[in-house]
């Protein structure tokens, strides 16, 4: 059972007051459009920011006007018939380049509103402590929960023995963050080795929060906000993982660990339904890489057969888009590692485009500026997923 309780969370806020406005033919004369590209549709919001209301939900596909941006060019304010709003960049394709557009707000506040949050019944044990674990109210409640926009969570906890009151008596508290399947199985490379967590974070001082803070707030990992990337950079996924909670006291016979498994459901990618599919593209890591050293790799999993890469799974389609969006290579793997240029067993090929001519496998000639990579799984009991993501390669 869960209670619901609120919890302030004081931040600086920008005021932006930018609903379901009614514009003048001159206002939509900037030219240009832009196109939603995420899977799934993509809110248009009132005001820049994951936090913001939504004004309502653009279907994929579906064609805007762009109008400005923010500072950091995160952010799109866009006109879709008489109305405007705001839109994350990473999820539209515009055929105007973003930094020509003018700037509309200095960026994404960090909130608008106050969260609220539940208190979990996390899994582990808790040997001379006391207290509880709080989490940002998810979209879907679960179990497990489901996060779309934002995540945070804390573990309030004392020694009784010591003072009723959230930090006496601990050392400190280690919080990490695993890919992991429905279960809570961490995932594993493709020799069965556990994965690094996606996040760590750690606390020697109350509150202990999973993305800092805590004084007397904790941090809120607005997804939006930050390129949809964990603190550390790496790209967040949709997916199961799991929180595991590692409390240290000063009392050396006391200890608690906490875990649960939770999910991530972000625009664009698979939805993390039952035993959905798992698909990640990790490779490359960075959005902009160079012509000498190119490689795409997918992992991908049937959480339901296992959490190594390749189980249930009967082939990965990748495909590569180039800047004007024609099909510039494609290959289709039938085993893990899933590799756009072979390998995989353990090392992806890596294409070097000066020592092909500057050209693709197929022919195709390499064009600077940003690429699509896709991927396409295919099970074996015949449910497909699939994943998407932008790379800039500089010749």
């Amino acid at each position: 059972m869960t209670k619901r309780i609120e919890i302030g969370w004081a931040v600086v806020c920008l005021t932006l007051v930018v609903g379901a406005l009614w514009l003048s033919p001159a206002a939509l004369a900037a030219g240009g459009s832009c196109t939603v590209t995420a899977r799934n549709g993509l809110n248009l919001r009132a005001a820049p920011g994951a936090a913001a209301s939504i004004v309502m939900l653009l279907p994929a596909g579906d064609v805007v006007t762009p109008l400005a941006r923010t500072s950091d060019n995160q952010w799109l304010q866009v006109a879709r018939g008489n109305r405007q709003g705001w839109v994350a960049a990473a999820f539209v394709k515009c055929t105007v380049a973003v930094s020509s557009l003018p700037v509309g707000a200095t960026g994404a506040p960090t909130s608008r509103r106050a969260p609220t949050f539940d208190v979990l019944q996390p899994d582990g044990f808790v040997e001379g402590l006391e207290g509880e674990l709080l989490i940002l109210t998810p979209a879907v409640k679960g179990p497990p929960p489901v996060f779309r926009e934002a995540l945070t969570f804390r573990a309030k906890i004392y020694d009784p023995e010591v003072e009723r009151k959230e930090g006496k008596g601990i050392d400190k508290v280690v919080i990490q963050i695993f890919a992991a399947d429905r279960d809570g199985n961490e995932a594993t490379d493709a020799n069965g080795n556990a994965l690094p967590p996606v996040h760590e974070q750690i606390e020697e001082r109350a509150g202990y929060c999973a993305f800092g803070g805590g004084e007397p707030e904790c941090n809120v990992w607005v997804f939006a906000d930050h390129g949809y990337k964990w603190p550390n950079g790496k790209p967040m996924t949709s997916g199961f993982y799991k929180a595991t909670i590692s409390v240290a006291a000063d009392n050396p016979a006391k200890s608690a660990f906490w875990f649960f498994t939770f999910a991530l459901d972000l625009p664009g990618s698979s939805r993390p339904a039952g035993s959905s599919l798992v698909v990640r593209i990790v490779a490359p890591t960075a959005t902009r890489v160079t012509a000498d050293a190119f490689a795409f790799r997918v992992e991908a999993y049937d959480p339901a057969v296992g959490t190594r890469d390749g189980a249930g799974i009967a082939r990965v389609e990748m495909r590569i888009l180039g800047p004007d969006g024609q099909e510039v290579h494609q290959r289709t793997e039938s085993t893990a590692g899933y590799c756009a240029f072979g390998g995989g067993e353990p090392t992806c090929n890596r294409w070097d485009f000066a020592a092909h001519g500057g050209r693709w496998p197929g022919g195709a000639p390499l064009q600077g500026g940003l690429h699509t990579l896709q991927a396409t799984v295919h099970a074996r009991d015949g449910r497909t997923a699939s994943a998407s993501t932008a790379v800039e390669i500089q010749p």
